[in-house]
Formats: structure tokens, C-alpha cells, sequence
């Protein structure tokens, strides 16, 4: 099943007209889908932490991610500590844009 075009905008949808939740078959409350949508993150890679808290030393850094807002509450959030290394962090979701799309690089640069 190939889902790479569905909308970010779209995982703020309720289940029952969400694209992922039709493609699968789900049958789950709005709260049920989300708990499991955001359990995809089990935490940080300690190694890459440090790498990054080397790196912060020497280098600003920036990221870019292709996230949605039900996932960026809590990733913003629960790895608040992790993510303070960054200068910025550019969501695909705020900028409208996706990335690989060079428009989306070159709305960061």
C-alpha cells in the first residue's frame, strides 16, 4: 500500500474520514488512533544525542522534518530537552511543503 501523497493536513482529520484509517480498515475511536499514531516515537538515540550535543558545539543546527501537528505536539513536547539543540526546526506541515520537493529546501534556506 502506497500512502507517500496522503495530505499531512489530513492526519489532523477525524478516523472516520482519515485516509490511512480507509486504506486499513480501522475501526478505532479518534483517541485510539492518535495514542497509536504518536506510540511510533519510543525515544531518543542516546548516541545521537551526544552526536548532536558535539555537533551544537561547533556547528548551529537546524531540521527539517516532514511531520504532521498530531505528531508534532508531542514530539515538540516529549523531546523538548533533545530538540533544544536546534536552531530552528522547519515542519513540513507549517511550510506546506514537503520534502524531497526542492521547493521545501528552498523554503528553508
Amino acid at each position: 500500500m502506497h500512502m507517500s501523497n496522503t495530505s499531512e493536513a489530513s492526519l489532523t482529520l477525524p478516523v472516520t474520514s482519515h485516509p490511512y484509517a480507509a486504506a486499513l480498515g480501522l475501526r478505532l475511536s479518534d483517541a485510539d488512533f492518535i495514542a497509536g499514531w504518536n506510540n511510533l516515537y519510543v525515544g531518543p538515540v542516546p548516541e545521537m544525542v551526544a552526536v548532536l550535543a558535539a555537533a551544537t558545539e561547533r556547528l548551529p543546527l537546524y531540521a527539517f522534518t516532514n511531520s504532521n501537528p498530531t505528531h508534532q505536539a508531542v514530539w515538540a513536547t516529549r523531546y523538548a530537552c533533545e530538540l533544544s539543540v536546534f536552531r530552528s526546526i522547519f515542519v513540513s506541515s507549517e511550510l506546506g511543503l514537503r520534502k524531497p520537493d526542492p521547493n521545501a529546501f528552498s523554503e528553508v534556506v
